[in-house]
């Protein structure tokens, strides 16, 4: 484990990175009104696909990107609880939930959202095709979690 250290806290680093995306995303998305995704879509042709696929079903992309999400960051937990295993031994696994709780949401959560909301439109713009080419290999999974949500939801 000691030589894969480096490319861990690398392959660490980039999860994080993931986790503000995904996080930003979400935070962009919601906080765009439908007729601002519209009027993007019409200033910009080349993302106008991307933009109508997030205007027909918001649903979808939110669902993305809280799948996706959830994954960078257990899978961030995972990596981090490894390495600090192998230096520290059992204390490794508290100082990893300590640490990657304050790293997620910290630079995971509260930061890109904080600046997501006030560039939501650049935000839109970058995260819009990312996120469609994602909905191919997560759409089992994103159609059985909005389906079970529209479900619940109706209950209400």
């Amino acid at each position: 484990m000691g030589e894969d250290i480096p490319e861990s806290i690398y392959l660490l680093v980039f999860l994080l990175c993931l986790s503000a995306f995904f996080s930003a995303s979400e935070s962009a998305i919601t906080a765009m009104r439908r007729s601002k995704l519209l009027s993007l879509a019409e200033s910009f042709p080349k993302r106008k696909k991307a933009l109508d696929w997030l205007i027909k079903d918001i649903h979808r992309p939110l669902a993305i990107t809280l799948i996706s999400n959830n994954l960078v960051n257990i899978a961030a937990s995972s990596l981090a609880t490894s390495v600090t295993v192998a230096f520290f031994g059992d204390k490794g696994i508290f100082l990893a939930i300590v640490a990657m709780t304050v790293l997620i949401v910290v630079f995971g959560e509260i930061l890109p959202k904080s600046i997501a909301i006030v560039h939501a439109d650049r935000m839109v713009l970058l995260a819009s095709p990312l996120l469609r080419a994602l909905s191919i290999p997560l759409s089992p999974v994103v159609w059985g979690l909005v389906g079970m949500v529209r479900a619940i939801g109706k209950a209400f």
